[in-house]
């Protein structure tokens, strides 16, 4: 029995990290911490047909992200259809 969909999960966690600002007369200076974050993608394909594959997915699911330290896309929903041949 051939199956014809897949579900993925991904994920990656980045710790707490500090950043420093870079000054033109001196070494850099303390500038800021960035919390720590988890970032997971979940996708579902579906391969029935010969001519196109179907994916439905979420990436950034705990939405997250900060305009200063961390700026990535929010949450985002997405659907696609890919011909094949």
């Amino acid at each position: 029995m051939q199956t014809h969909y897949a579900i993925g999960l991904r994920g990656v966690w980045v710790g707490d990290r500090e950043f420093t600002a870079e000054v033109s007369t001196g070494p850099p200076t303390a500038a800021g911490r960035a919390d720590p974050y988890t970032l997971f993608d979940l996708r579902f394909d579906w391969t029935k047909w010969r001519w196109a594959d179907l994916a439905v997915g979420l990436d950034n699911l705990l939405d997250e992200g900060d305009s200063t330290y961390l700026p990535i896309a929010p949450r985002t929903a997405y659907l696609e259809l890919k011909r094949t041949f």
